[in-house]
Order: structure tokens, then sequence, then C-alpha cells
């Protein structure tokens, strides 16, 4: 198992972490498009991804989230972007 030093994470972790992520990330979204998971929850999930990152000091994947998150937030219905446009957020 890799060790975690003065608050960095291994490679190998790294790129686990991340893979979770992209996994959940995607899992949250369908959850969300399809009507199983409430706006609320969409963002408390992506939130929670939010702070994997931030602790993997990923700033790309922190960006990805964050943009995920604002789209859904801002959307009056699932599947619709901010702009009311159709299509998938984030994905």
């Amino acid at each position: 198992m890799e060790k975690v030093l003065n608050g960095s994470v291994g490679g190998k972790m790294k790129q686990q972490a991340l893979w979770f992520i992209q996994l959940e990330k995607e899992r949250i979204l369908h959850n969300y498009l399809s009507g199983c998971a409430s706006k609320d929850q969409a963002v408390g999930g992506l939130n929670t991804l939010y702070q994997i990152a931030s602790y993997l000091h990923d700033k790309d994947v922190m960006k990805n989230l964050w943009l995920s998150i604002v789209d859904i937030q801002n959307a009056r219905f699932p599947g619709l972007r901010s702009s009311g446009a159709p299509g998938t957020i984030g994905l």
C-alpha cells in the first residue's frame, strides 16, 4: 500500500483515486440526469469528490467537478445546461 507523506499521495494511489473520482462522477451525473437523484444529492456527491481532488492537489479535476456543480445548480431541469440548451452536464 502506498504511503501518505506530508500531505501528498503516492503515484499509484493517486491514479486509483482519480479513477474512482471519474467513475463516481459519471454515476452521480447519470443518476441526476435520469431523475434518480435530486439536485441537492448530486451537488453533495460532487462536493465530496471535489474534496478528494482537493486533497490530491489536482486542479484540473477540481475545475472539472466545479463546472459540473455549477451546471447542476443553475439547471432548471435535469439534463439541461444552465443556458437552457439540451445536453449532458459535465460528462
